[in-house]
C-alpha cells in the first residue's frame, strides 16, 4: 500500500510538471504554459517550440497550473485555475465559487501576473485616436579643403501636430553655403501646412510657405496652396497621399525686376515607408506651375533615408537628395541638386 501510494503521488507530481494542457478538437495533446487568448488565438508558451498560436477554434479545451483570468462572452472576468471536468466542460476555480463553463464561450484568457488585454487594446486605440505633438530638429555641416574650398552649415525645426486622420504641421529652415570664398545658398524658409481627411480616401489641404533666396535673387517669395487630397496608401508601415489644387504666388526680386504675382497650380506626392525597425523611406515632390503658362513652373523633389543612430529613440541619421528646378529661375542655374546628411532629434 506504501509503494502504491508512492507512485501515485509520483504520478499527480510528475502531471503537475507537465504545466498547462491544450486539448485540440482532433485529439493531439501539447502542453506548455498558456499565456494568452485573444484574437480567436491560443498562445502556449513551450520549451520545444516556443510560443505557438493556436486557433481557438481548433482548441477543445485546456487545463492550467496556475490561476489565470478568464473572460467569458457575457463579459464576465473571474481569475482561478481551470480544470476538465468528467464531461469535458471546464470549471474555473474561483475563490468565490466555481463556474462551469465550455471553450465557445471564453473569448480572452490571461496570466494574473499580465495586464487585462482588453485594457492594452482600448489603450492603444485611445493613443492611436489622440492628438500629439511631434518636434524634430535637424543639424548638417559641411567642409571640404583642397583644389575647391567649400563650407556650409544649415538646420531646420518642425512641429507637428498629427492625429489618426488629421495633422498640422509649422516648419522652418536656414541654409548658408559658401565656396571658394563665393556664397553659393543663402536661404531662409518657413512655412505651415494642414491636411484633413474627411474619408478614408478623400481630404482636403491648405499650405503656405515663405522664403528669401539672396543668391536666386529674391527678397521674398510667398506661395501659398488649397485642394483635394487623396490618401491612396494608409497603414503603420506605409502611407502615400496625392495633392491637387489651386494656389497663389507672390515673388519681390532683389534687382530691378518688377515684383511677380500670379495664380497658380498646385501638385504635391508625399510617400512614407517603414522599411523594418531600423530604416525609414520618405518621398516628397511638389510641382507649382503657373495658370498663365503652365511650361513655366518649379519642381522640388526630395528623397531620403532614416536610420536611428545605435538604440537610441530620439537621434537618428537622415541622408538622401534634393532636387530643385525652376524652369524660368532668376539665377543661372535651372536644376539644383544637394546630397545631404543631417543628425535628427526627434522628441514629444
Amino acid at each position: 500500500m506504501r509503494k502504491f501510494m508512492l507512485f501515485s503521488l509520483l504520478i499527480l507530481s510528475a502531471a503537475r510538471l507537465v504545466g498547462d494542457v491544450v486539448n485540440t478538437v482532433d485529439g493531439s495533446r501539447l502542453t506548455g504554459t498558456i499565456v494568452l487568448i485573444d484574437g480567436g488565438e491560443l498562445h502556449l508558451e513551450t520549451e520545444y517550440a516556443g510560443t505557438i498560436k493556436i486557433d481557438q477554434a481548433k482548441v477543445a479545451s485546456f487545463e492550467t497550473d496556475e490561476p489565470v483570468s478568464v473572460r467569458l462572452a457575457s463579459g464576465a472576468t473571474l481569475s482561478g485555475p481551470v480544470r476538465i471536468g468528467a464531461d469535458g466542460t471546464l470549471r474555473v476555480s474561483a475563490p468565490d465559487g466555481t463556474l462551469e463553463t465550455n471553450m465557445d464561450r471564453v473569448t480572452q484568457t490571461w496570466r494574473t501576473s499580465a495586464r487585462d488585454p482588453l485594457v492594452v487594446q482600448q489603450e492603444k486605440e485611445v493613443a492611436a485616436l489622440s492628438r500629439r505633438w511631434v518636434y524634430e530638429a535637424n543639424f548638417d555641416l559641411l567642409g571640404r579643403a583642397g583644389n575647391s574650398k567649400e563650407i556650409g552649415f544649415g538646420s531646420s525645426f518642425e512641429a507637428n501636430l498629427k492625429g489618426p486622420d488629421d495633422s498640422f504641421r509649422v516648419f522652418g529652415t536656414y541654409e548658408y553655403r559658401e565656396r571658394n570664398d563665393s556664397r553659393s545658398a543663402d536661404r531662409i524658409l518657413g512655412g505651415a501646412e494642414y491636411e484633413n481627411f474627411f474619408t478614408g480616401i478623400f481630404g482636403w489641404y491648405v499650405r503656405t510657405q515663405m522664403e528669401t533666396d539672396r543668391i536666386r535673387q529674391f527678397d521674398f517669395r510667398s506661395t501659398s496652396g488649397a485642394g483635394m487630397s487623396y490618401r491612396l496608401i494608409n497603414s503603420d508601415t506605409q502611407s502615400l497621399v496625392l495633392r491637387s489644387g489651386f494656389g497663389y504666388e507672390y515673388t519681390s526680386f532683389t534687382n530691378n525686376d518688377p515684383d511677380a504675382s500670379e495664380g497658380t497650380f498646385d501638385f504635391g506626392l508625399a510617400h512614407r515607408k517603414r522599411m523594418n525597425d531600423r530604416f525609414l523611406l520618405r518621398n516628397n515632390v511638389t510641382v507649382v506651375p503657373t495658370m498663365d503658362d503652365i511650361g513655366d513652373y518649379r519642381a522640388v523633389h526630395e528623397s531620403s533615408l532614416e536610420f536611428p543612430i545605435g538604440t537610441s529613440k530620439n537621434w537618428s541619421v537622415r541622408s538622401g537628395i534634393l532636387n530643385e528646378y525652376e524652369s524660368r529661375p532668376a539665377a543661372a542655374k535651372r536644376l539644383d541638386t544637394t546630397y545631404f546628411s543631417r543628425m535628427v532629434l526627434r522628441w514629444e
